[in-house]
């Protein structure tokens, strides 16, 4: 309040806006234990052991929206386990072998994040600034052609520009036709005209994404008037404010994860003190089933932006055509989500391996003294994918994602990616523990993470031409002393 200098905490709170979400999360399992008359006669004390479990749930998220902003149900995942565990040596040595599979339906491949909606790239916000922006410059054309706009020239876009657009002025096809007089002119106008007032924009497309100022494209189809579509009217004689926004939402677009593999755990101890464990995990993970909402808003989208709508001139006279920025910025990336499926996950190592030691002296002037370490290592990840000029939309031919193909000359092939390099790091530990009485126990331990090393980057993301586009902080040596009693 500019009179009293406090912000109001009335807030106003709309009830609709409200979702409730509820549902059931099951898991169950077993394990069978070999009786000891099938498998006394194995050597070496060994025991059998087979093991299921089976779960299943639900994730009461936020309410998330498509990319056209339509809600969109909450994630569910299913997980099926099984595995057999043998120990011999009066368990002195055991053996873990598990298979998983893991299917989450739903997942969020990214959320909106800054300029990156819905896991499209920093580009991304072209999805909702660039349709409200052609929507003005659409709206500015249509009254310039009624004579609304005295004194500007902004709505005329190719008088005298010598423009050349992608269709002829009988819509036959892209035959790059040069605009040469007022009649094909004003004709060509008119049809983008009429592609922004059948624009497949859903009601409240500009309003899920927080964009300002509010319209509503159902109202200037309604009237045949775009100007009618702005809620709050303008009266600006050079024609509608282009707005935009930079908070858009919580739009996503949702994959089905698939992770299946095998964990191996083997746990042996060769002396009374001495314990060693070597785990390795085996992951495929790949991302399937792109959202059909978005897919099919991106389809309508994409054929609308790539005829005579797509035709209207970024910043009124003096930008390229609208369609082609949505082809690089919102097509090119999105085609790269739908090859990905069936694809391994970039974002997942396949395997690691981690061993770890640990030895406890008993005896002497160390008695009460451990010191162990662990080595841990993982592959690397995909971190991006080289440009190929011959690349096509593989799924192109399936009819679900047909209406979605790369418009632009080549794109990121997904059969030849960029890998990080594999990571490997030391940690270390000492302690010393004693009984301080018959119910405590006193423990004090130093823990020293990454030895040798120093904060250094990691590449996570490289650009087509394997420059390094993104990087995270890799933290060097760290330790941590812990000191307590147990009783």
């Amino acid at each position: 309040n500019q009179n009293t200098g406090f912000t109001s905490l009335n807030y106003d709170d709309n009830l609709k806006s409200r979702s409730d979400v509820s549902g059931t999360s099951k898991s169950w399992g077993g394990v069978y234990h070999l009786p000891k008359s099938l498998i006394s006669k194995l050597p070496g004390d060994m025991t059998i052991s087979l093991m299921f479990n089976k779960g299943q749930n639900f994730k009461p998220d936020a309410a998330r929206l498509d990319l056209s902003g339509e809600h969109i149900p909450n994630a569910t995942g299913n997980t099926t386990e099984y595995g057999v565990t043998i120990t011999a040596l009066h368990e002195k040595l055991s053996l873990k072998i598990n298979h998983f599979e893991t299917v989450v339906k739903g997942a969020a491949l990214a959320g909106t994040n800054g300029n990156d909606i819905g896991g499209l790239g920093n580009n991304g916000y072209f999805l909702a600034d660039g349709m409200i922006w052609g929507y003005a410059w659409a709206t500015s054309l249509q009254d310039g052609l009624r004579g609304q706009t005295p004194g500007t020239n902004y709505w005329d876009y190719t008088q005298g520009t010598g423009f050349s657009g992608k269709y002829s002025v009988d819509n036959s096809g892209p035959t790059n036709v040069l605009i040469t007089n007022d009649a094909q002119e004003t004709a060509f106008d008119q049809k983008i005209v009429d592609a922004w007032l059948k624009a497949p924009f859903p009601a409240n497309f500009f309003k899920s994404f927080n964009l300002s100022p509010e319209v509503d494209p159902t109202l200037g189809r309604k009237s045949g008037n775009l100007r009618d579509a702005y809620i709050a009217g303008y009266a600006n004689q050079n024609g509608p404010i282009a707005g935009g926004g930079s908070q858009f939402g919580n739009h996503v677009t949702t994959v089905d994860n698939l992770s299946k593999g095998w964990e191996v755990e083997l746990s042996a101890q060769p002396t009374k003190n001495w314990n060693l464990t070597l785990n390795y995990t085996k992951v495929d993970a790949i991302h399937d089933n792109v959202d059909l909402a978005s897919q099919k808003f991106i389809g309508d989208m994409t054929a609308f932006l790539n005829g005579p709508g797509g035709q209207v001139r970024e910043w009124y006279n003096g930008g390229g055509a609208l369609g082609d920025q949505w082809n690089s910025s919102i097509v090119a990336p999105f085609t790269v989500l739908l090859n990905q499926q069936g694809h391994e996950a970039p974002e997942v190592s396949p395997w690691r391996l981690n061993l770890i030691s640990t030895y406890s002296f008993d005896r002497g002037m160390l008695k009460g003294v451990f010191v162990g370490g662990a080595l841990r290592t993982e592959a690397g990840r995909i971190v991006g994918y080289h440009f190929n000029s011959k690349v096509k939309n593989a799924n192109s031919d399936d009819p679900r994602y047909a209406r979605v193909t790369v418009l632009t000359l080549g794109g990121l092939d997904v059969n030849d990616p960029y890998r990080s390099g594999s990571e490997t790091h030391v940690d270390a530990w000492v302690g010393y523990s004693r009984k301080l009485s018959h119910n405590l126990n006193w423990r004090i331990q130093a823990n020293f993470k990454s030895v040798g090393e120093k904060n250094h980057l990691v590449t996570s993301r490289v650009q087509p031409n394997g420059d390094i586009a993104l990087a995270r902080i890799s933290a060097g040596m760290g330790w941590e002393l812990t000191n307590s009693i147990e009783f």
